[in-house]
């Protein structure tokens, strides 16, 4: 043991050397964490250094003036090249620090005001006593947060906005956006404040333009200016230099000689060079953005939110959209831009032209009273004042979106395909989530994209919290938890201590000022979200969805010694069903008094709206795991759906996709091929039969044949590769039961586990193995489930067996092995009960086949009521 763990601290020490100067920010923000709060300290930081301009620097303006006593510190990654900038406005009493550098990580730690105008990494947790302001960059045009096509990509931005103390905005259009598209609506403890924009408080001197013209020479002169925005993706931005330069070129030789065109890139793009143009100049870096903006005559862009800002001007606007409908697309837009009244242009030459026409002022007061009506030349100064000394006046709107019901947040591990993310979506979609405010959260990283489809059907009320990042830890303490997470028997009151420790910073980088009245650990196995739950100061619940000394017993599968403690500490324990308490009672008698009992809700509404998809939809994305590919011969018949007529086809390969194509496509009625043209319609609308048999596969077309044999029995199974689910002992009793009635068929629905290939090779080599198929994961099997002849259930035990009430949602004829948990709602009419063994299931096959058939329908009305009252109960 003493070697063993000698090992991982070396293996450790080894590790931290290699990232002790790649994470020295983070290393030393850890360190600060131990130091005082300096007072009279702040540090901006906009987009993670990359600038100084827009909000940052007119607060950093108005600061230096008014406020000498505060100790001013700004992020940049170019302390060089922004030295200059501030030299330039000379700003004395700021100093410049390297993002990501000890320095940076320590004065993260240690400085009383943090204002952002991004996101600051996600290992940055606001300490009590620290005040935390987010002034957003800009008004949202282009979608955000889950509204994008990666629904958790905006993780971090939503655990900024949790744990800062306000976010301020420049009008109630982009404060709706921010806080629906981030998941913090009705959970926000912070203030949203409405109020002027710092940066466009220098559009309103009039004097900044007659001084910046003069400086360069340009009086006479046309000024405009082109902003792009960038293309792409946040992990990929798309490079279209050549695009620009070629545009640029003919702009040069097409603008009227008093006209001068100024560039300037996205900071999220590289630089392009342009120094051979002759009147067209790369944006002057020395000044500051919106500071210059003030000399433009015309503003050039296309997607950027600057266009907002720039209507306090009233000058011209022209949106450059050469890839509107692309864009569009890909990125999604939350305003019609065609509806503005700026001009646009969809090609170089237009652009031109437009450039070349006459400069009057425009009346924009209604967008600006949507965007920008709380602007004016004070902006910066209400804002700076409103930070430091909490002053409110007539241009301050604060909201507080807080609402008054209890914030239940619910840890619902990685979404798999098993029972409890199905128990978990059956109970949100069934209790009244009006009543409080229900917040999934899970790990960032953990959640598969073929899973999103599941967050993205949740209720509306229903928000999701991706959390980013991870726990912050010294090097003893990462040394610590790692052994306290592998060993059962490291536990003493130091450990103790050094692990709360971990888990209560955790939980402040997670919730920060959050409110938590519940924080539920629903999947019951992840190791870290138990000792949060153990930690956590609120009211804490762990459900329990099997029986987890029997799992124990057989798998080893989680550390005892973490699950108990959490036990101990969690303010409930919640059983899905009563028949879990004889494990509780034998194994941990002295928190019996904190066990209650909420039985699964069942979801047969979902269920049953679901079998309605087509069969063909909810199998194209499946992958087969096993057919024997090597089993047809002679002619065979086709039921290509329910309500259709019988068609002949010939099985062989090259003859299958002839007959299908000759047979269905002339086929007076409903069509394979209707469905198949929706999923594989080429660009052009020709429809290639081919095509679509290639990509909804062979495989699944013979599964759909065999389907709608009426002459062979189809018995279906869904569960994971797992010991658990009894696949070695179904799979062992289908074989005896198929060698006397061969017109009979298995299929196993087995989204993931560690016994796959193990499963997959005891079919391979089974006597049986042309009637049994293997399915991978599906996102919907009820339709799958609906068209069986019977479902069987072969797990050696459960906490509940939640498929076996699927299939009855649907009417399906049930052979079940004889658990009692499972079967404790139901009776011997409602389904087939079988011994819990190879040879009952045996017998259970031989039974249906003889025609065995239960009479009587489960009632599910009855269950949801006193389901909807024991989960009600959970609260009170």
């Amino acid at each position: 043991m003493l070697i063993k763990v000698f090992s991982r601290g070396k293996d450790l020490f080894k590790k931290y050397k290699k990232i002790k100067e790649s994470q020295k920010h983070i290393l030393a923000y850890r360190r600060g964490l131990d130091k005082k709060i300096k007072r009279n300290t702040i540090l901006f930081e906009s987009l993670h250094g990359k600038s100084i301009d827009g909000h940052i620097f007119h607060l950093i303006m108005d600061i230096s003036k008014r406020y000498r006593n505060l100790k001013v510190y700004v992020v940049v990654r170019d302390i060089d090249f922004n030295q200059k900038k501030i030299n330039n406005y000379n700003l004395t009493n700021v100093k410049l620090v390297k993002h990501l550098s000890g320095e940076y990580g320590k004065l993260l730690a240690t400085c009383e005001i943090l204002i952002n105008d991004n996101t600051f990494y996600s290992f940055y947790n606001k300490r009590k006593g620290q005040k935390y302001f987010n002034i957003w960059h800009g008004t949202p045009l282009k979608t955000l947060g889950k509204d994008m096509e990666d629904i958790l990509s905006f993780s971090n931005v939503q655990r900024n906005f949790l744990i800062s103390d306000g976010i301020i905005v420049n009008n109630d259009y982009t404060k709706d956006i921010l806080i629906n598209s981030h998941n913090i609506n009705k959970i926000y403890n912070g203030r949203v404040v409405v109020g002027p924009s710092p940066r466009n408080s220098i559009l309103f001197d009039v004097t900044a333009k007659e001084k910046i013209i003069e400086s360069f020479g340009w009086q006479g002169k046309k000024i405009v200016m082109y902003m792009p925005t960038w293309r792409g993706t946040i992990n990929q931005v798309r490079n279209d230099e050549e695009k620009i330069i070629n545009d640029l070129l003919y702009l040069s030789n097409n603008m009227e000689q008093n006209t001068i065109l100024i560039f300037k890139t996205h900071t999220m793009q590289q630089n392009i060079d342009i120094s051979k143009l002759n009147n067209i100049y790369a944006f002057p870096e020395h000044f500051e953005l919106y500071h210059f903006l003030s000399c433009v005559d015309v503003l050039i862009t296309d997607y950027s939110s600057i266009m907002y800002d720039f209507l306090n001007t009233n000058k011209k606007i022209i949106l450059y959209t050469y890839d509107k409908e692309e864009y569009i697309s890909t990125r999604g837009i939350y305003e019609d831009i065609d509806k503005y009244p700026f001009k646009q242009v969809s090609n170089v030459e237009d652009l031109a032209k437009e450039i070349n026409k006459g400069n009057k002022l425009i009346d924009y007061s209604y967008m600006k009273s949507k965007f920008c009506n709380y602007d004016s030349v004070n902006g910066a100064r209400v804002i700076v004042d409103y930070i430091i000394n909490e002053q409110v006046n007539d241009l301050i709107k604060e909201y507080k979106i807080r609402n008054e019901k209890e914030n239940v947040f619910i840890f619902c591990g990685s979404l798999w395909d098993n029972g409890i993310t199905t128990a978990l979506f059956n109970t949100i979609n069934s209790i009244d989530t009006s009543k409080r405010n229900y917040v999934l959260i899970f790990a960032k990283n953990k959640i598969s994209h073929e899973h999103y489809y599941k967050i993205k059907n949740l209720p509306q009320d229903v928000l999701y919290y991706p959390i980013p990042g991870i726990s912050i830890n010294n090097l003893l303490e990462r040394f610590l938890h790692k052994q306290y997470m592998l060993s059962e028997k490291l536990n003493s009151k130091f450990v103790e201590k050094k692990i709360g420790q971990i888990y209560e910073r955790e939980l402040r980088r997670i919730f920060g000022d959050t409110e938590v009245n519940w924080l539920i650990q629903y999947t019951g196995f992840d190791r870290k979200f138990n000792e949060i739950v153990a930690y956590a100061p609120c009211k804490t619940m762990i459900f329990v969805h099997t029986d987890m000394f029997e799992d124990y017993k057989n798998k080893k599968n989680y550390n005892k010694k973490v699950l108990y403690n959490a036990y101990k500490k969690t303010d409930k324990i919640i059983l899905v069903n009563d028949q879990l308490l004889d494990g509780f009672v034998e194994n941990m008698p002295q928190i019996v008094d904190k066990i209650e009992v909420a039985n699964n809700f069942l979801g047969e509404s979902r269920i049953r709206r679901l079998s309605n998809e087509s069969i063909f939809k909810s199998l194209l994305d499946v992958n087969v795991d096993y057919i024997n590919s090597h089993i047809y011969g002679g002619e065979i018949s086709v039921n290509k759906v329910s309500e259709l007529k019988y068609i002949k086809i010939m099985p062989q390969e090259n003859s299958l996709r002839t007959s299908l194509k000759e047979n269905f496509l002339n086929s007076s009625q409903p069509r394979l091929d209707d469905y198949l043209m929706d999923e594989f319609r080429y660009e052009n609308k020709n429809f290639d039969f081919e095509h679509a048999i290639r990509n909804f596969g062979i495989s699944k077309m013979k599964l759909i044949n065999e389907l709608l044999d009426p002459n062979t029995k189809i018995y279906l199974n869904i569960g994971r590769y797992d010991k658990q689910k009894g696949h070695d002992r179904l799979i062992r009793a289908f074989e005896k039961y198929n060698k006397v009635k061969q017109n009979s068929k298995l299929i196993i629905v087995a989204p993931y586990g560690p016994l796959r290939e193990e499963t997959i090779n005891q079919v391979k080599n089974s006597p049986a193995n042309k009637n049994i198929i293997i399915l991978g994961r599906m996102d919907n099997p009820y339709v799958l489930l609906k068209m069986v002849d019977a479902f069987v259930f072969s797990s050696y035990y459960e906490g509940l067996g939640l498929v076996v009430y699927e299939a009855l949602a649907l009417n399906k004829q049930v052979i079940t092995v004889n658990l009692s948990a499972t079967l404790r709602n139901l009776n011997e009419n409602q389904v087939i009960v079988v011994e819990n063994s190879e040879e009952g299931l045996y017998n259970g096959f031989i039974s249906f086949h003889n025609g065995l058939r239960t009479k009587h329908s489960f009632s599910f009305k009855e269950y949801n009521k006193k389901i909807i009252r024991e989960f009600e109960a959970l609260f009170e």
